[in-house]
């Protein structure tokens, strides 16, 4: 704990929270309570937040901000972050998409509790991971701890526009991590999870007639080397899930939803 945080008298669970919202960019009071105060009433939770909120002042760390409708999240103030050494960038106000982006991954990293699913750079382990050079994604890594081990993971996020689009990146991913030495043992285990989150029911569907079909194609080649049959099934799993509220966040794509749902009128 460092001078200012004494001064402050931030408690170790304080601290946690902090260091959780400057993760994740935002963080909500569902997801603090959830996470963080398990077994204890919302009013501890929101005791703690009007706190860090700014009451009295000098503990103004985190601010509300409007999520959609009546519901909010929190952000990082400009102290919060610098008080744990986190990058101001944090403080900004976030533009639409980033909001959206920041609350889907937050939101599928908690979906089944704290623990069973986090954030994770493989940079952080270059004894294990060697990817100093590789042109790889830095962020959206997560491991999985399941029944049978844990398992390595990457979320892509998908707002809108044309499936295809998402399902050609999606693969572009993959077909970086097959070329890397490391990645083997995680491809034949059956050890890495694909998930891409979406919208709403309709963009679920348009992914997964799109993802499937399109990976196992481009990728055979690259598969062929672990023993993988020409268009035989890849040995990964693909998830594509529909995360709740986030067509809230996403202009347009409410009514487009709405739309979709409407039957159209007989004419007569």
């Amino acid at each position: 704990m460092t001078a200012k945080q004494r001064k402050l008298r931030l408690s170790k669970r304080d601290q946690r929270i902090l260091r959780h919202v400057a993760r994740y960019g935002l963080t909500t009071p569902d997801i603090l309570h959830q996470a963080y105060f398990p077994g204890r009433k919302r009013g501890a939770m929101l005791s703690t937040l009007r706190r860090l909120y700014g009451r009295p002042p000098r503990y103004r760390l985190l601010r509300p901000r409007q999520l959609f409708g009546k519901r909010k999240y929190c952000q990082l103030t400009r102290k919060g972050a610098l008080l744990i050494d986190a990058s101001e960038e944090l403080a900004r106000r976030f533009g639409i998409e980033a909001r959206a982006r920041r609350y889907a991954l937050l939101w599928y990293m908690h979906e089944q509790g704290l623990g069973n699913r986090g954030l994770f750079n493989p940079r952080d382990f270059p004894q294990q991971f060697a990817v100093a050079g590789q042109r790889l994604p830095r962020k959206n890594f997560f491991i999985e701890e399941t029944e049978s081990g844990p398992k390595l993971g990457f979320v892509v996020i998908h707002l809108g526009g044309e499936a295809q689009r998402t399902a050609r990146r999606c693969t572009a991913i993959v077909a970086r991590l097959l070329r890397t030495v490391w990645f083997a043992d995680y491809f034949m285990a059956e050890r890495f999870v694909l998930s891409v989150l979406t919208i709403t029911e309709g963009t679920r569907q348009e992914l997964l007639a799109r993802l499937c079909p399109h990976m196992t194609r481009v990728l055979a080649p690259l598969a062929s080397k672990f023993g993988v049959t020409p268009y035989g099934e890849l040995p990964l799993e693909i998830r594509v899930v529909v995360v709740p509220d986030l067509v809230h966040l996403v202009p347009g794509q409410r009514t487009v939803a709405t739309q979709r749902k409407t039957p159209k009128a007989r004419k007569t």
